[in-house]
Formats: structure tokens, C-alpha cells, sequence
């Protein structure tokens, strides 16, 4: 129902069009054209990447001994590729307390349903989400006494809910 409604509807770029003609802004011709140079940009981009491309040349810069024993297998850790990992229970430490909300306080109860009930469900299963690995690095490099902030676009709109921590 919504996708034949969708497809009912006039599309964006003919109102636009229409409206710049009435305005006098541009004559059909132009717009017709720059329509058209505009579509050749799109299927010459198109053309390009459903060729494969085999360039490997950026292999050769590195000297990747030192980052990959003769059978392919990485040298971790080493001198150049410090441990990353954290210990499990640290992560389980962590794991509780951004699962669970201060003594003092009086959270939402959608709050307590929908990010950390589901977080205190996956550390109980051994599980982990994307939202569950970021709170597990920032949890960790905080722990070491990194300070952590998020700033961006995306943090400034609030578009990355499991992120309220």
C-alpha cells in the first residue's frame, strides 16, 4: 500500500524542475542538458567500479615481514603490534556497571526496559552487541585512565541511542 503510494506521487526533482521554469530560473533545454551530463557522471562512475580492480601495488610499500610470519599468519603481538586484549573479567566488570543504573537514582523505566535489561541479558548469555563492544573499549581505555569523548555530528543529533552511558 505505502510503496504504490510512493510511487504515485510526483518525484522531487520534476516539481523542482517546474517551479524553476515558472520562476524563469532556467528553460527546459538547460535543464534538460545538465539532467543529462548529470546522468552520464552517474553511469561512467558505475562503469567504474563493476570493473574489478586488481591494483595490489600498495602491498609492495610495506615491508610486511614484520607484521606477518612466511604462512600469512599475523605476528601478534610483537614489537610493531602491541596486545590490544582485554582480560575477560575486566570486560565483565565493565559490563555490569553500564548495566546497571546508580543506587541513587531513579531511571526511566523505558530506559531500564530497553538498553539496560538487554545489556544485563547479554553479559549474562556471553554475548555482545556493537553497542556492547564500543561500551567494552571506551569502558576499558578508561580503566587505564584514558579519558574518553565522543563529539561529531552524529553525538550532537543523539543519533546513536545504545550510546547513553
Amino acid at each position: 500500500l505505502m510503496n504504490h503510494k510512493i510511487h504515485q506521487q510526483t518525484p522531487v526533482l520534476e516539481i523542482y524542475f517546474k517551479k524553476l521554469v515558472e520562476e524563469g530560473v532556467v528553460t527546459k533545454d538547460a535543464f534538460e542538458d545538465e539532467k543529462h551530463k548529470y546522468e552520464d557522471v552517474l553511469k561512467t562512475g558505475f562503469k567504474s567500479v563493476s570493473q574489478p580492480i586488481n591494483n595490489r601495488s600498495w602491498l609492495d610499500l610495506h615491508n610486511w615481514e614484520e607484521f606477518f610470519n612466511s604462512d600469512g599468519t599475523p605476528k601478534l603481538p610483537g614489537p610493531l603490534i602491541p596486545s590490544t586484549g582485554v582480560a575477560k573479567e575486566k570486560l565483565l566488570h565493565i559490563g555490569e556497571v553500564i548495566s546497571t543504573p546508580p543506587q541513587d537514582f531513579n531511571i526511566h523505566n523505558k530506559v531500564l526496559k530497553k538498553v539496560l535489561e538487554p545489556r544485563r541479558n547479554m553479559l549474562e548469555k556471553g554475548e555482545a552487541d556493537w553497542s556492547m563492544g564500543e561500551s567494552f573499549a571506551f569502558g576499558s581505555l578508561v580503566l587505564e585512565g584514558i579519558d574518553v569523548r565522543l563529539s561529531g555530528q552524529d553525538v550532537e543529533r543523539g543519533t546513536f541511542s545504545h550510546r547513553h552511558h
